[in-house]
């Protein structure tokens, strides 16, 4: 489970033990790559992207949705390219907890009920981050510490917020 990730720091943690999971269960384990990656230079995602290459050879680009949204991208050279490009759900579950007292909106409902606003928009869109060529990499301290604050600074609904966030 990830802790602290600032590669362009040079340093992530990782809580867990690979080695006391093995002891309890006897099933092999693989952990703390992330670890390894930046020590190298990486942003501490290494498997994902050979994963999907490997998986579905089919295709070239791979966008996945999850806390964090992140992009992979393959050339016909077999060169790899991935970075987190944008906060995802991880945002909209913060301010679904605070203000709705629930864990997530569940199909969008609460989202789709408000309107985006192009003025916070911009201002989200303006962070520094947005702006830096890949590789990067986000981590939840960019969300809690520059994203939003920005949001929580808007006098918005809750609704046009998370459909802000959502756009």
């Amino acid at each position: 489970h990830t802790i602290f990730h600032q590669p362009h720091h040079g340093f992530t943690f990782q809580l867990g033990d690979g080695a006391s999971i093995y002891a309890e269960t006897g099933i092999p384990v693989v952990s703390d790559m992330r670890s390894v990656d930046v020590a190298l230079g990486g942003q501490g995602a290494p498997l994902v992207p050979v994963g999907e290459r490997d998986l579905f050879p089919e295709y070239g680009i791979f966008l996945n949705l999850g806390g964090i949204a992140n992009i992979s991208t393959f050339s016909k050279k077999n060169t790899i390219h991935a970075f987190d490009i944008s906060p995802c759900n991880l945002p909209l579950n913060i301010l679904c907890e605070k203000y709705l007292g629930c864990a997530f909106d569940e199909k969008g409902m609460n989202a789709s009920k408000g309107k985006p606003s192009a003025s916070l928009l911009q201002s989200l869109q303006a962070l520094p981050y947005f702006h830096h060529k890949p590789p990067k990499t986000l981590g939840r301290e960019f969300i809690e510490n520059e994203y939003l604050p920005l949001i929580e600074a808007s006098e918005l609904e809750v609704e046009d917020k998370l459909c802000t966030v959502t756009h």
